[in-house]
């Protein structure tokens, strides 16, 4: 909790990255709820991996930060709201497909990078995706690339998995 806390203040211009591992049962839910009632000041939203279901995670932290006490959706810019439409059918028309998968691809995550930094302005923000050992392939893709962006996204990213599944463990870690 301790190591949860000292992350969290260190945030500043740059985002923080801190892997929570441990075995099935052991508490990891049980300390990030614990962590998330006692982040005094700090937005907290939380995402979980459901085996076979793409992007579950993102679509349930998203939909929270966009819900939340100040709803952020229409604060957006609209090429962002379009894409994170992809997500969340409830934010309106989705953006038009005008290239590859790829170029999609990176569009949505760029959009959820935009959201992130928009929702951490003015308050410290906590991301969590709990049960990585069930992430999906696309949610995989998005949850390295926001590790891999964090010098842009002042956050504390917090990702949760069992290291006994070294699958899952390997593959975040890469």
């Amino acid at each position: 909790m301790r190591e949860l806390f000292d992350a969290l203040a260190e945030v500043g211009e740059t985002g923080s990255l801190v892997l929570v591992g441990g075995e099935a049962g052991i508490g990891k839910t049980r300390v990030l709820d614990e962590f998330a009632a006692r982040a005094d000041g700090a937005r907290v939203t939380r995402g979980g991996c459901i085996e076979g279901v793409a992007y579950a995670p993102w679509t349930d932290a998203l939909w929270w930060l966009l819900g939340g006490p100040e709803p952020l959706a229409d604060q957006l810019p609209e090429g962002v709201r379009a894409q994170l439409a992809r997500l969340l059918p409830e934010l309106g028309p989705v953006a038009a497909s005008d290239g590859s998968e790829e170029d999609g691809r990176h569009r949505l995550f760029e959009a959820v990078v935009a959201l992130l930094v928009q929702a951490s302005a003015g308050t410290r923000l906590v991301v969590v995706i709990d049960d990585v050992h069930w992430i999906d392939p696309a949610s995989r893709e998005l949850l390295r690339y926001v590790a891999g962006n964090l010098r842009r996204i002042p956050i504390l990213f917090v990702v949760a998995y069992r290291p006994e599944d070294s699958v899952a463990q390997r593959e975040l870690l890469a």
